[in-house]
């Protein structure tokens, strides 16, 4: 189409100018737009990969890890390292950058945890976010080992259990975890009974029960011993607190055999400890879209990231719960109520007496 552009008196001649069609002036757009938005991806994965900020850069590899082969080769550029389950800093609550730790002082800030993260409030407890392939969780790092025990009710067994928050409330604790596996017949039990032996206080409970796969228990010095004992090898141990039910995942900084760890993909809990006696505690959601499960493997392996000389797995499913200050750091899996349970890990406020 031809249009002719007039001209205003005296002005110059007038001109006929010729237009392209409604459909080469769209492509014309589109194929500028796609310029642009190129562009500017191109400078935000320059900015982040390449800029100031430590943070933003293990984020962006956290995110191109879960993409591909091209993500994993990105990521690996940005020190991603492509782990399966290696604990990433949450998007939302990046970690704090690394920092080499330093004499304390009254206007220093905190140092950094061998974990990479800093126990900002002080409160002697790190709560750091974990991504893995199909799930996420939560890793509580407390530590001083002593303020770890175990609640129970000896006088309470045969009766409802208690849910972890319940347990966590009513003895005061700051935190709380499930522990060990309950008699659960058809998937109906109240949590009133544990299968298999509980340390409480020292003393030993439903010892004729056994440990199942695995047993974890705290001495007095604040020391996590897993394994499958008698009732008479944890007596000798000094056991204080501990719950039974496994696998073990780590023993003396040796990973178990893979082939041990074989299972579906499920809810999780798992107890660990560092080589300077940090107690991890680990809980993984499941049977959730964003968050199908992890296997027992996937445990071992976050508990390896985090350090752990020694771990071992509790009980998962619906019953697997972390609580913090009033409240869960974990959807649970039960769609609605959490499971009452017949005992957990709590942390207590302070060090407990030796």
């Amino acid at each position: 189409m031809r249009m002719k552009k007039t001209t205003p008196p005296g002005g110059e001649t007038d001109k006929r100018e010729k237009r392209g069609s409604p459909f080469g002036k769209l492509l014309a757009i589109l194929a500028e737009t796609l310029l642009l938005l190129a562009l500017a991806a191109g400078a935000v994965f320059l900015t982040v990969a390449h800029g100031p900020s430590e943070s933003a850069r293990r984020d962006f590899a956290a995110l191109v890890s879960e993409r591909g082969t091209l993500g994993r080769l990105a990521a690996e550029q940005l020190g991603a390292g492509g782990s399966e389950s290696a604990p990433l800093p949450s998007p939302a609550a990046p970690a704090p950058e690394k920092t080499e730790p330093s004499a304390p002082s009254e206007s220093a800030a905190p140092a950094a945890d061998p974990s990479g993260y800093e126990d900002d409030d002080g409160d002697g407890i790190i709560i750091c976010p974990v991504y893995g392939r199909g799930f996420t969780g939560t890793m509580m790092i407390v530590l001083d080992p002593s303020r770890v025990t175990v609640g129970f009710m000896p006088d309470r067994v045969g009766n409802r259990g208690y849910t972890v928050g319940q347990f966590g409330e009513t003895s005061g604790a700051v935190a709380a975890i499930n522990a060990g596996g309950f008699l659960d017949e058809g998937g109906e039990g109240d949590g009133s009974t544990p299968d298999s032996l509980v340390v409480y206080d020292g003393e030993i409970y439903c010892g004729n029960r056994g440990t199942r796969q695995g047993f974890a228990g705290i001495d007095g010095n604040g020391k996590l011993h897993v394994g499958k004992f008698s009732k008479e090898e944890i007596s000798e141990m000094g056991i204080r607190w501990g719950v039974s039910f496994g696998p073990v995942l780590i023993r003396d900084g040796v990973p178990a055999d893979p082939e041990t760890l074989r299972s579906d993909l499920n809810p999780r809990s798992a107890i660990g400890q560092r080589e300077d006696g940090a107690i991890l505690l680990l809980v993984v959601d499941g049977r959730q879209v964003v968050s199908m499960g992890a296997t027992v493997s996937d445990m071992a392996g976050v508990m390896q990231d985090f350090g752990a000389v020694n771990a071992c797995n509790l009980d998962g499913g619906t019953s697997a719960l972390l609580w913090y200050k009033g409240e869960y750091l974990n959807d649970k899996a039960d769609l609605f109520r959490p499971r009452p349970v017949p005992d957990v890990f709590l942390v207590m406020e302070g060090g407990t007496e030796k």
